[in-house]
């Protein structure tokens, strides 16, 4: 029961009342709009109040215009993942990694502790795994 539409309200009632949902996330009409028209900046989407709204809206934009808009500077790359640092968004740095899914070929961008500087070790974190586990790994799925 986790209501989703891009296309048109999630939920229509007989009397015209509609009900927007992404992911199962519920957003006013217009906000529903802006996000699946691409129509926020990654600044606008950081300033959301509601959290999960947030996360809706920051998995549907483009990981490498999200870097891009928020200055990221890459401070570690790896055959396989890049480490971002950002200053401007927080009163201290942020970081962030980026990496390409193996199994579906998409790109994400996650934060990862800010004391992390090698790409490889960030994703590592992501699995709860060291680096050196990590960099023997023949298989990402």
């Amino acid at each position: 029961l986790r209501y989703h539409s891009l296309i048109e309200p999630a939920i229509k009632f007989s009397d015209k009342f509609c009900l927007y949902f992404i992911h199962g996330v519920r957003f006013e009409k217009d906000l529903w709009e802006k996000i699946k028209d691409n129509k926020l900046s990654a600044e606008q989407i950081l300033k959301l109040d509601n959290i999960e709204q947030r996360y809706i809206a920051l998995s549907l934009y483009n990981p490498n215009k999200l870097l891009m808009e928020l200055g990221a500077k890459l401070i570690h790359k790896t055959n396989r993942n890049e480490l971002y640092q950002i200053d401007s968004l927080l009163p201290k740095s942020v970081k962030l990694l980026r990496y390409v899914c193996p199994s579906t070929d998409r790109i994400y961008v996650s934060f990862v502790p800010s004391e992390i500087e090698n790409a490889n070790e960030a994703q590592a974190w992501k699995f709860s795994i060291t680096k050196e586990e990590y960099e023997i790994l023949e298989v990402e799925t």
